[in-house]
């Protein structure tokens, strides 16, 4: 098989296939789908495969760079504790008030900022994108499956970004097939997916001790 079209299809399958549990970007696309419909998770996906573009580029270039400090990967596997945990708390008090409102307004979102840019922020602020490419880089490139050259490296992250925004696009139909089928999901929706971040922080907060 062709050297590029080997690269292309490792980044696709291990993009697609490591973004199916549920994560800062996933969480986000299926809360928009079921709140905002599939046309808005659509922008809030492309927005976030632009940034995670960017990021597993630099993972992957700088890998070999990354790995001798210890102190910047293990900082980024620390702040995203903070942030999970933050996103799960505010999820959790809104799906709250929500509830106890019982009102239809409520459950419309308010329209603060649109979903292309809130792609851009949740996935630039998701620090654990970089350490996940330098990892990987790391290891298909130490058995000769990624040539660590520009173009080669471009090809595996084009990849990489198809196969992101294609997991993401799985999580927003079969979110708005559910919301469909059950009403009630909109109502439980911000707690939910409120828990699921506080459950990363705690995961996130055992993998680094455990690491380190």
């Amino acid at each position: 098989m062709n050297q590029y079209i080997s690269e292309f299809l490792i980044g696709f399958g291990v993009s697609y296939l490591f973004s199916l549990p549920p994560g800062m970007i996933s969480l986000n696309v299926l809360q928009t789908t079921i709140q905002k419909g599939l046309l808005s998770a659509f922008w809030l996906a492309l927005a976030a495969v632009i940034i995670e573009s960017v990021q597993a580029f630099v993972g992957v270039k700088f890998s070999e760079w990354i790995n001798q400090h210890e102190n910047l990967k293990l900082g980024l596997e620390v702040f995203v504790i903070p942030v999970f945990l933050a996103l799960g708390i505010g999820n959790v008090v809104i799906g709250i008030k929500t509830i106890k409102n019982k009102d239809k307004a409520s459950l419309q979102p308010k329209k603060t900022i649109g979903s292309f840019c809130k792609g851009l922020i949740v996935s630039a602020l998701n620090p654990v994108a970089i350490p996940f490419w330098v990892v990987w880089a790391s290891g298909i490139s130490e058995k000769n499956l990624l040539v660590m050259k520009t173009s080669h490296i471009l090809v595996f992250v084009f990849g990489t970004t198809l196969g992101t925004l294609g997991c993401l696009m799985t999580y927003a139909v079969l979110s708005a097939v559910i919301a469909k089928r059950i009403h009630a999901v909109k109502v439980w929706m911000n707690i939910i997916i409120g828990i699921l971040f506080i459950g990363l922080a705690i995961a996130q907060t055992v993998s680094v001790l455990i690491k380190h």
